[in-house]
């Protein structure tokens, strides 16, 4: 019971913090890079993952529902790992080169972002789709 109220409170707190990162990246125009697209990313991937988790975790009851939300679960989690791992390609491109590049990194940055997880979702899923859920049903 104590375990459950300090997990939804902890990511309620984190949800709100999450959500005003957001505004924050979404609403002031000067902010607008690379850098800061892949800080916004990673904000929406944490926000839907913890989100999904506050929805789907008494979902272990009904089969399909509960593989479902794993997948997704699986998904923006491996996404934000993800983007975090981009933040680190351009903290070292930022190293490397002297001069901002003239051209955005952006498409590259959403392919990757997104596109690794979705592929490593779908293999896994394509390999085992039973591993998604749990054995309690």
């Amino acid at each position: 019971m104590l375990l459950d109220v300090i997990t939804w409170v902890g990511i309620l707190l984190s949800l709100v913090c999450l959500l005003i990162s957001l505004f924050t990246f979404c609403f002031f125009r000067g902010l607008q890079s690379d850098r800061n697209t892949i800080h916004k990313n990673l904000c929406i991937c944490l926000f839907i993952a913890e989100s999904l988790f506050l929805v789907g975790i008494n979902r272990g009851d009904q089969p399909i529902a509960c593989a479902v939300f794993a997948a997704l679960l699986h998904f923006f989690f491996l996404a934000a790992f993800t983007w975090m791992f981009l933040e680190g390609v351009q903290l070292y491109i930022m190293l490397v080169e002297v001069f901002e590049s003239e051209h955005s990194r952006r498409r590259y940055f959403y392919i990757v972002g997104y596109g690794v997880p979705a592929l490593i979702v779908a293999v896994s899923a394509a390999v085992d789709y039973r591993s998604y859920g749990t054995e309690r049903v």
